[in-house]
Formats: structure tokens, C-alpha cells, sequence
């Protein structure tokens, strides 16, 4: 009887090479590189995988594997314990993406609409797919939520009180992670659906440039959550391409974690549970890394 071949997949190595001056790892340009490693097993993946680092750090005495990734084809990320030793930096993450509106900052766009009246919240909901990706000015928004109402005509009043609305933001429940994180030289980053007007009053007036950088706004990049494309802009804005599992994603929207889990983030869905609150979560998932 024959033994049945286990066919092979595709996996994803990535490393980041370095050269040694005086003692010292320097980064090189473009220092990650991807190397597809193709096995029938996990086993045989990572010997693979620790075999292809040793054969790239022996071409040259003075360039190093400095960090490594070996991720399935299910996006899990696996050991190379073959390959690991004290020059490598800890496989934790350091780049961490927040959500903005219920996530740093309390409430959104959405409570203001509510308040209104229900009769608005269908058209508004059309108009905001347009304006949350810069397909339509701030004025047209309210132009089309507000034709053939009691409230036509008066868009630019409205606009007025919208901003002032988002000049009142108080901090949400994540807000308080960013000082710690900041200390400890985490990079941080804002990734949000929102309008550019909007976004900056929100970012000033809760002074979140003081912590993050990037700050990505759909309304500025002309896509939103959950377009895988967005998850691709932030890992290019962020540097973070070619180890995306560095990244930890924070979003108060499920479809918008699992999007970003598809592009190799880690993630945080920042919504309380039947066990502990959305702050809780996070703290724990926070001292996990």
C-alpha cells in the first residue's frame, strides 16, 4: 500500500537583516525581505525556515538575522526555535493602531444624527458612505440628508453645531493606555473612518498628535474600514509591510477586527463582554504582549 503524500503549502518568511558596525545592528534599506517557504507540516516549515536564516547569515560576517516571522498559510505566526537567540528582538508587538470615535474619543458622528430625529438617520446613512471616503464636501452631506425636509436650508447652522459638537469631545475609555504605551516607545497610530473636518477637531481637541503618528482618516485616503486596501495603506504608513503581526489593531467594530486580522494584525476588539469591561481587555491583551 502506498503512503499518501500530504501536499504542501505556502508559507510566509519574514526577516529582517542588519549589518554589524562596530559592534552595533544597523538597519539596511529596505531590511525586511519575504522568502515563501513551501512544506506539508508546521515541523518541516520551521526547519525550513531556521535552515534558509542560517544559509543567508553565512553569505556575509557582517550581516545578521535580526528578527524573524514564520506565519502559516492561517495567518498564525510560528517559532523558528533553531533561530533564535539573544541579537533577536522579542516577538512582541510595536506598533499599536487605534480606532478613534468609542474607542479614544467618546461617542461619534452618529449620536448627533440621532438626536435630530429618526427620520434623518436613513438618508443620513446613504450621504455617509459618500463623505467618509472625500467623495462628497462637507456642505453636500448635509444637502442630501436635509432635501425635502423642515430642516432644508438650514445646512450651514447645522454644520456650525456638528463641529461644535466635536469640539466637546471627552476622551474615551482607551485614552488612558496612551501615556504608558508612549513611555514605553511604542509607535502609535490612528486609523478612522471619519471626515477630514470632523477627524481634526477630535485629534486637537483631545491633543492625540502629541501621541500618535500617523493619524489616517478615510475622508483623506479615499477608503474605509473594512476595505482590505485601508489595512494595506496603514501597514505601508507604518512601516510595518512586511511584519504586519507587529501590529495590534483596536477597533470598537467586529467587521473591522477581522479585516484586520485577515491582513496579519493582531487585534482587540474594544467591546465590554460577559467577563470584563473593554478597558479590562485591552489591559490584559496590553501586558499579554
Amino acid at each position: 500500500m502506498k503512503e499518501q503524500k500530504t501536499e504542501q503549502q505556502e508559507y510566509n518568511l519574514y526577516y529582517d537583516k542588519r549589518s554589524v558596525f562596530k559592534g552595533e545592528f544597523v538597519s539596511e534599506r529596505d531590511n525586511w525581505h519575504k522568502r515563501k517557504i513551501l512544506a506539508s507540516t508546521d515541523e518541516q516549515a520551521t526547519a525550513s525556515a531556521a535552515a534558509c536564516l542560517d544559509d543567508i547569515e553565512m553569505r556575509s560576517a557582517s550581516r545578521l538575522v535580526y528578527d524573524a516571522y514564520l506565519i502559516t498559510p492561517n495567518g498564525e505566526e510560528l517559532f523558528v526555535p533553531e533561530h533564535s537567540d539573544k541579537k533577536r528582538l522579542p516577538k512582541n508587538i510595536d506598533t499599536i493602531i487605534f480606532d478613534l470615535g468609542n474607542v479614544l474619543a467618546n461617542g461619534g458622528h452618529r449620536q448627533f444624527i440621532i438626536a435630530l430625529g429618526d427620520a434623518y438617520a436613513e438618508k443620513e446613512h446613504a450621504a455617509w458612505q459618500n463623505y467618509k471616503i472625500g467623495k462628497c464636501s462637507e456642505n453636500d452631506y448635509w444637502k442630501r440628508i436635509f432635501a425635502d425636509t423642515s430642516l432644508e436650508g438650514y445646512e450651514e447652522g447645522i454644520a456650525k453645531l456638528m463641529r461644535e459638537f466635536f469640539s466637546n469631545s471627552q476622551k474615551g475609555k482607551a485614552y488612558r493606555f496612551l501615556q504608558p504605551l508612549k513611555e514605553k516607545n511604542y509607535q502609535m497610530a490612528i486609523l478612522s473612518n471619519h471626515s477630514s473636518e470632523w477627524a481634526n477637531i477630535v485629534v486637537d481637541t483631545l491633543h492625540l498628535r502629541d501621541y500618535c503618528n500617523p493619524i489616517l482618516i478615510s475622508a483623506d485616503i479615499g477608503l474605509a474600514k473594512p476595505d482590505h486596501l485601508i489595512y494595506t495603506h496603514t501597514l505601508q504608513a507604518v512601516n510595518r509591510v512586511h511584519a504586519p503581526h507587529k501590529c495590534l489593531f483596536i477597533d470598537d467594530k467586529i467587521e473591522n477586527i477581522l479585516a484586520a486580522r485577515t491582513a496579519g494584525m493582531k487585534t482587540v476588539h474594544f467591546e465590554a463582554d460577559e467577563k470584563q469591561t473593554a478597558e479590562e481587555k485591552l489591559e490584559k491583551e496590553l501586558r499579554n504582549y
